[in-house]
């Protein structure tokens, strides 16, 4: 939808990308929009399962025919770290690594994915290689081959992903380490992986959901200048320890988001 007369105040977009859209035109409206996704499933979670990926946005495209091979491979592999390297070598129609790159940004400009970077939570540290992907249509989880166990933990983590960015959080994948000297060599150990550090211009959270006992002890253990969330199986109300560990039950911080309890 375009408003103005002679000049462009307001566009508002469903699934059309506008620097695509536009193509050489782009530069017009260049740094006159803001651009935000909303899951369409925020409040869905329960719904009947579709047993297509959802492809529609693609329809039309010049990358509809590449699109449905590279969109299956990456939600196979929700959740885990992927470079484009790993992704071209993983699908079957290799054109060149440059192509495959151009579309995986373009899945990602459209909404078809969650993109996330991954940040050591020591020194603030974004790593250079590989992203972390979640489809913005959790339910495409349902499809994949994964196991029940990952299937469900892959979609509370994309639904929680998708609620956060609905909320105008930048959301990265968490990694703590902890390093020391033994015998004189510098060695260093995960503290907790697969948490999401969560920031906005007031505040930065890490959140981890309690699917691993082990890695949710050393996530509580662990020192941060952050304010750290546990989210726990089940609908329990927000509250925080004496360690200023704040726990929240899973089921409202995907329908409320973060709450101020820090």
């Amino acid at each position: 939808m375009f408003y103005g007369k002679s000049n462009i105040s307001v566009i508002t977009t469903s699934t059309i990308n506008i620097d695509f859209a536009l193509g050489n035109k782009a530069t017009q409206v260049s740094g006159r929009y803001i651009n935000c996704f909303l899951s369409p499933e925020l409040y869905t979670i329960n719904q009947p399962k579709n047993e297509k990926y959802h492809l529609d946005c693609l329809e039309g495209s010049i990358y509809e025919k590449d699109g449905k091979e590279l969109y299956t491979y990456i939600i196979n592999h929700s959740g885990e770290v992927l470079s484009f390297r790993d992704i071209y070598q993983g699908v079957s129609n290799k054109r060149s690594l440059p192509y495959c790159v151009k579309l995986v940004n373009y899945m990602i400009s459209i909404g078809m994915l969650y993109v996330l970077n991954r940040v050591e939570v020591q020194n603030g540290n974004t790593l250079s290689s590989g992203f972390v992907f979640y489809p913005t249509y959790v339910s495409d989880i349902d499809n994949t081959y994964l196991n029940p166990e990952k299937k469900y933990e892959r979609k509370m983590e994309g639904y929680l992903i998708a609620k956060l960015f609905s909320q105008n959080y930048d959301v990265a994948r968490a990694i703590g380490y902890h390093g020391e000297y033994i015998d004189g060599v510098y060695k260093t150990r995960v503290i907790f992986n697969r948490g999401f550090l969560v920031s906005s211009p007031k505040a930065k959270y890490l959140i981890k959901i309690a699917f691993d006992d082990d890695m949710v002890s050393s996530f509580i253990k662990s020192k941060s200048n952050y304010l750290r969330v546990v989210a726990l199986l089940g609908s329990m109300e927000w509250k925080s320890d004496s360690n200023g560990v704040i726990y929240c039950g899973l089921e409202n911080l995907l329908l409320e988001g973060i709450k101020n309890n820090g």
